[in-house]
């Protein structure tokens, strides 16, 4: 699993929010939280925009590792999310 320590940035309440990395295991990762409300309800969306450190060819043969990781963690997380708003 990798790592990343990032800031919030570019807050819009109850639109979105902006994590950027300040240290971690990317050249860069930037992390958006969108809100939209979807018939009476929240709709929660993110966009991740990264690039690995060790350029084009370290990127290429961990990308798929690295995109597996990433949609795992999602899942977990948006199991966690809607079990908490349920309740």
């Amino acid at each position: 699993m990798f790592y990343v320590e990032a800031i919030f940035r570019r807050l819009q309440p109850s639109q979105s929010h902006r994590n950027e990395q300040v240290s971690g295991a990317f050249e860069y990762w930037t992390h958006r939280h969108k809100f939209a409300e979807e018939s009476g309800k929240t709709r929660l969306t993110d966009e991740i925009s990264f690039s690995i450190l060790g350029g084009e060819v370290v990127e290429f043969m961990s990308g798929c590792l690295i995109q597996a990781q990433l949609e795992s963690m999602f899942c977990f997380r948006q199991q966690v999310t809607k079990r908490e708003c349920e309740e």
